[in-house]
């Protein structure tokens, strides 16, 4: 019998498949969310970065462009620091890469108050600011970044937050970038405002970003550049982006739809038609002969179920045939021998006073042999019902000798064996007598007084043995043989 399971996938695999991507979608929406409030920040920071650039270069050229310039070490010292390049290029090109980690990255404090400056700044380092406020607080109503120069010292020169004057020294990130060092920090977000509305552009996160660059002129920092703003939060973000999530809720709702279909189809629509068979068997609507196995089992292990399923109904159907076939036949058998005892105990029931002492004997004998014939009956019934239900053991039969002893003890014709010596049987010898023995006296029974037995044994091949009893009686009668 051919393999029920095919090419078709076992169940543990698709529930497995199913229960991984059950996982994978929260999963994954929560690895996205995180992904991309990494990604606010760092546009943010590439912005901030951006934009102080700018500033950077324009304080640079209003330095520069004043009538009695200073040089580089009358406005600021040494840097001790690199500024970090992103790295070796081919060219005078220094892009600044975003890196900023929520995950990873120190959160910081609010900043803390500018504090009166130990020094006034250089008279061109304020000139070049006061030159500057002005683009600066133009800029700021589209970019929404806080801007600070400071001069070598730290002091704000240039503001778009009202501290002019004072010194913001004492943060790390201006200390950092006074030593010539670009850095970008988290600060944690205190604001008394009420939330604002998701739709607006007004930013509610917890954090800010503050980026700052110094401001070289060759190996010397003159001052540095300070931008502050609060990213755009993943709530104002998602509503900004509601039409692609929107999409992309749908295609997950498809997603969910297909598994469910081929869950459906794969697993639960074949066990159905399983149960609909079970159920026509049971009221006896479907006969077993029209029972095939399912022609779309969804799953290895549906279509092994199914397989047996229908191997086990045929087996059922033919096991009751068999026994509707055997009940009849025991009654056929059972009938002859009764009706003889049943007539005979009626006859000398009647009549055996008038017997004579030799036909008394006559009938008696006839009510023993017809005892000996249902109680030989009932041995070959238990012999073929043990035979019927015997499973195959160590045991093995020569079938020769068998065949011989039965031969001689019914008085049957010389065996006709063939040159080649037979194999051994998987039988017990017992259970093989007992198998010849009814097939004997049945044609003893049925072929007649005179009929010639034969017992013959040959080997078709070297595995299998055939056995045979023949008889030369009338055989089945024309009106029976298509029974």
């Amino acid at each position: 019998m051919a393999d029920p399971r095919g090419a078709w996938p076992r169940l543990r695999t698709i529930l497995l498949a199913v229960n991984l991507l059950i996982l994978a979608l929260p999963l994954g929406g929560v690895a996205t969310l995180r992904l991309y409030e990494n990604e606010l920040l760092r546009r943010t920071e590439s912005e901030l970065f951006s934009q102080g650039a700018f500033v950077r270069a324009a304080y640079l050229h209003a330095l520069r462009a004043q009538p009695d310039a200073p040089p580089p070490e009358a406005l600021g010292h040494l840097a001790s620091r690199p500024e970090t390049p992103a790295g070796p290029r081919p060219d005078h090109l220094t892009p600044i890469l975003p890196r900023l980690d929520l995950a990873n990255d120190t959160i910081y404090p609010a900043t803390l108050d500018a504090a009166p400056p130990q020094a006034p700044p250089h008279p061109a380092a304020q000139a070049a600011g006061l030159l500057l406020l002005p683009v600066l607080q133009d800029a700021q109503r589209t970019t929404l970044a806080g801007v600070r120069v400071v001069d070598a010292q730290g002091v704000v020169v240039a503001s778009t937050r009202g501290d002019m004057g004072r010194s913001i020294a004492h943060r790390p990130e201006v200390r950092r970038a006074l030593q010539g060092e670009r850095v970008a920090i988290l600060r944690e977000r205190v604001s008394d405002e009420p939330p604002p509305p998701v739709e607006s552009l007004s930013r509610g996160t917890r954090v800010r970003i503050f980026a700052a660059l110094p401001i070289r002129d060759g190996e010397h920092v003159l001052g540095a550049v300070i931008l502050s703003r609060t990213p755009l939060d993943v709530s104002k973000g998602l509503w900004s982006m509601r039409w692609e999530l929107g999409l992309l809720l749908f295609t997950l709702l498809a997603v969910a739809l297909l598994v469910s279909l081929l869950v459906s189809r794969t697993i639960t629509r074949p066990l159905r038609r399983l149960a609909d068979q079970t159920r026509q068997i049971a009221q006896g609507t479907l006969p077993a002969a029209d029972l095939a196995p399912l022609d779309f089992p969804g799953t290895a292990e549906v279509a092994q179920l199914s397989a047996a399923f229908v191997a086990l109904t045929r087996a059922q159907d033919e096991r009751a045939a068999y026994i509707q076939t055997f009940a009849s036949n025991v009654s056929h058998e059972f009938k002859t021998p009764l009706a003889s005892l049943r007539g005979t105990a009626e006859l000398l029931r009647d009549h055996a006073d008038a017997m004579t002492p030799d036909e008394r004997a006559r009938f008696l004998d006839i009510l023993d042999a017809d005892a000996d014939r249902l109680s030989r009956l009932i041995a070959r019934l238990a012999e073929l019902a043990r035979a019927d239900v015997l499973r195959p053991g160590d045991e093995r039969a020569q079938p020769a000798l068998v065949a011989a002893d039965l031969a001689a003890r019914f008085d049957l014709p010389p065996l006709d064996l063939p040159p080649q010596p037979l194999p051994d049987l998987r039988i017990h010898p017992a259970t093989l007598a007992s198998l010849l023995t009814n097939l004997i006296e049945n044609a003893r029974q049925h072929a007649g007084p005179h009929a010639r037995i034969t017992l013959a044994l040959h080997a078709p091949d070297p595995l299998h043995v055939a056995l045979t009893v023949s008889d030369d009686g009338l055989g089945i009668s024309p009106a029976n043989l298509p029974r």
